[in-house]
């Protein structure tokens, strides 16, 4: 039911980081939907790159997901956060 989502991707900390967040009702953390296969699909795939996951509620409602993986560069290490889309923050 959400009305409008954001996706950004950027680099922080020696990390490539992926959030997604919309402004929907939140995540059922019921034990039945903790383990709903989109969930478990997504932290699954997210491990076999040695990442990391975690899906919240946002305060007054919606959800965001975190995706970090570890920056593996082929040269010299850049240690800038960036906004891989456009920008350097």
């Amino acid at each position: 039911n959400a009305r409008n989502a954001r996706v950004s991707l950027g680099r922080r900390n020696g990390y490539i980081e992926v959030v997604v967040q919309d402004d929907g009702r939140g995540i059922d953390t019921s034990a039945e939907r903790i383990r709903h296969y989109g969930m478990t699909i997504m932290r699954e795939r997210t491990l076999s790159l040695d990442g990391e996951m975690r899906a919240d509620s946002r305060p007054g409602g919606g959800t965001r997901i975190l995706l970090r993986f570890p920056h593996r560069s082929a040269g010299a290490e850049d240690t800038a956060d960036t906004n891989l889309l456009g920008a350097t923050h």
